[in-house]
């Protein structure tokens, strides 16, 4: 498809969005069912934009709640062995000290029920900021699931 912009003031415009995104984007978002389906699908698109150490912490999350405890070290070992690469972009300070501190000794440990609630609560202010509550389902993370 085509880039374009879209005026929402004009029928003719949005019912051709709806329709791309009928065709375009839903079928590819359906297709998305577990963790592990999204980590395929998306992963390789975002999972390295080091711009923003939010969206890398999200990743770092989405490898908790999968279980990925190798990966999780990895992220924890590159903000321990490089701060100067993370400090000063976007997210950093706030997730940092507020959430990702308070994890990584949880991570060491490889603390599930711990690093689950973390999750679970932030899920929940996700779910709450985005209006979702209505819609939304609880499941158990992967991590919550294995032994």
């Amino acid at each position: 498809a085509e880039e374009r912009l879209w005026n929402m003031q004009d029928p003719d415009s949005v019912a051709e969005f709806k329709a791309e995104l009928a065709r375009d984007v839903l079928p590819m978002l359906r297709s998305i069912v577990t963790l592990d389906d999204f980590v395929a699908r998306l992963g390789p698109v975002s999972r390295h934009a080091e711009r923003y150490f939010a969206l890398a912490f999200e990743w770092f999350c989405v490898d908790l709640a999968r279980g990925d405890f190798e990966a999780a070290d990895a992220f924890i070992a590159d903000i321990r062995a490089h701060p100067e690469k993370w400090r000063g972009r976007l997210g950093f300070e706030d997730l940092y000290l507020s959430i990702f501190l308070p994890l990584a000794p949880l991570v060491a440990a490889r603390d599930r029920p711990a690093i689950a609630a973390i999750l679970r609560r932030l899920e929940g202010y996700s779910v709450r900021h985005l209006g979702l509550e209505k819609v939304w389902q609880h499941e158990p993370f992967p991590l919550e699931l294995q032994g």
